[in-house]
């Protein structure tokens, strides 16, 4: 947290995001669309997301809604049940992974480069 004094004098408090989090989360089940995927929070500018199922067909993560430009993810799945499937990134909605609005991989690395767009 930063206190920045404007030129009128007022302070004002920004909350910096820097630094890296790591969490722990629970992949979705598959669901009609995207929506019923489970979103990372993000907390920092750098977020490691160690993903578990606990059943071996939940398997949908989200990238998070709140992500600013140069923000990363890195997912990684923590298979603790057997299950053979990948993982399936989705972009948060309006916003796309490269070409496409998800990503299917065990583990992965993504960047938001732009207000729309994860590479």
């Amino acid at each position: 947290m930063t206190t920045v004094v404007d030129p009128s004098g007022s302070p004002t408090i920004i909350f910096n995001r820097g630094g890296a989090t790591i969490s722990s989360i629970e992949a979705a089940q598959p669901g009609a669309d995207a929506s019923a995927a489970t979103e990372i929070p993000r907390y920092s500018e750098v977020t490691v997301a160690l993903v578990s199922a606990p059943t071996s067909t939940s398997r949908w993560v989200r990238l998070p809604a709140d992500a600013e430009i140069g923000d990363t993810v890195e997912v990684h799945y923590v298979r603790d049940n057997g299950s053979v499937s990948d993982l399936v990134v989705f972009a948060p909605d309006g916003e796309t992974i490269g070409v496409s609005n998800s990503r299917t991989a065990a583990d992965g690395t993504f960047r938001k480069t732009s207000a729309t767009g994860w590479w």
